[in-house]
């Protein structure tokens, strides 16, 4: 395929979303770059434990996909949608859990250097 061996690798984690994820990003380089020739790899293995609940669901599979600007198997739209609603809520969320933790280790490590410098703490904090 004559790939560099120096050419860029990025190694992308979830499941199917990566191979998703993959495949929309290669897309979306060979647009600006249309010289350009992008391979993408993506393959999952699902275990799950005898006479679990996710035992029925589980295999493996693998695929490489060549992207270019002029394909000849299929072609991508430019206009489909890959990241609803609910993970721009639930990144929001995660943001909101990030800035409480961030405050609460504040609050502890205040409690911790008032302590470690003789102060002497009459009062409880609260966490909420």
């Amino acid at each position: 395929m004559g790939i560099n061996r120096y050419a860029r690798t990025i190694e992308l984690k979830q499941a199917c979303y990566s191979g998703t994820y993959g495949l929309m990003q290669a897309r979306d380089y060979v647009t600006l770059h249309p010289k350009a020739k992008v391979l993408v790899i993506a393959s999952d293995i699902a275990r799950y434990g005898i006479n679990t609940g996710g035992e029925v669901t589980q295999g493996a599979g693998a695929v490489a996909m060549l992207v270019t600007a002029n394909p000849t198997i299929a072609t991508l739209n430019q206009d489909n949608v890959f990241m609803s609603d609910e993970l721009w809520i639930s990144g929001a969320q995660m943001i909101h859990q990030l800035l409480w933790l961030m405050e609460s280790f504040q609050l502890i490590s205040i409690v911790i250097s008032l302590r470690k410098s003789g102060n002497v703490i009459n009062h409880k904090l609260a966490v909420t």
